[in-house]
């Protein structure tokens, strides 16, 4: 009882929160967090008093040595609407006005797709005229300056006559899938080299320069069960035959199954 005589109830100048203090101590604020908040709006017065006293003064000090430093901003053109202004702050300022900013940002990825349509048109006009590879037919190329062919049927074309073997798999897998039978992507050249390019059924030599010609010992890939029969289309059940004995053979079961 004799200490709550020496202490009294007060309430915070900025939160208003009642606290215990002294009465000859001269505390305004509950806790420092509140003290330092004060402190900060007191120094914000003070400085706001300052530059509205002094704000002429300072400014006309400024401006006088950036002239002295820097030299004047000639007028220009605004970006957006052509308006000429003079710039306040910054050199580089391209617009007069931010409603002029705002629009130009709006307008920004249509002048960008513009101005990309005009240089891929200035790049094609470039661009010189060739003969196509396949057909021999005179073409200017639309988007690259490498293209060698007018169209993408000659260049279906040209493929195919340099890479035959790859057609005649193809070929010969989707008859397989239709058939639905044990599918693999078989590959010829692998096994015309597993078989030594020679034809497992009458064992001529069937060169690999004649793969896509009509010779009657060109490689082929056969069946040993065909596939008209239930014969999977898989490494085990082909074998390599020349042109002629794949055509004698027909839909016969002839050959031996490879273990590997």
């Amino acid at each position: 009882m004799a200490g709550s005589f020496y202490q009294q109830h007060r309430a915070c100048v900025v939160c208003g929160v009642a606290f215990a203090s002294d009465v000859h101590a001269r505390r305004k604020y509950c806790s420092g967090r509140c003290q330092r908040q004060a402190r900060a709006t007191e120094r914000a017065a003070e400085w706001q008093r300052y530059y509205a006293q002094h704000g002429p003064r300072l400014r006309a000090h400024n401006n006088q040595r950036r002239a002295r430093t820097r030299p004047p901003l000639q007028p220009r053109p605004c970006r957006h609407c052509g308006t000429s202004f003079i710039p306040k702050r910054w050199k580089r300022t391209q617009y007069c006005s931010r409603l002029c900013v705002s629009r130009a940002r709006i307008r920004q990825p249509q002048r960008e797709n513009e101005r990309r349509r005009q240089k891929s048109a200035a790049r094609r006009e470039r661009i010189p005229q060739r003969p196509c590879q396949w057909c021999g037919r005179i073409f200017k190329p639309k988007r690259r300056s490498t293209a060698q062919f007018c169209s993408m049927g000659c260049h279906r074309s040209d493929w195919s006559k340099k890479h035959p073997d790859a057609i005649y798999a193809n070929h010969t897998r989707r008859r397989a899938w239709l058939r639905n039978v044990p599918t693999e992507f078989i590959s010829p050249k692998e096994v015309f080299e597993r078989d030594g390019w020679t034809c497992q059924l009458c064992h001529c030599p069937t060169p690999a320069h004649l793969i896509g010609t009509w010779s009657r010992q060109r490689p082929t890939v056969d069946h040993i069960v065909p596939l008209s029969k239930g014969g999977s289309h898989t490494y085990q059940n082909v074998q390599c035959a020349c042109s002629t004995c794949n055509i004698r053979k027909a839909a016969t079961i002839r050959g031996q199954f490879r273990l590997f």
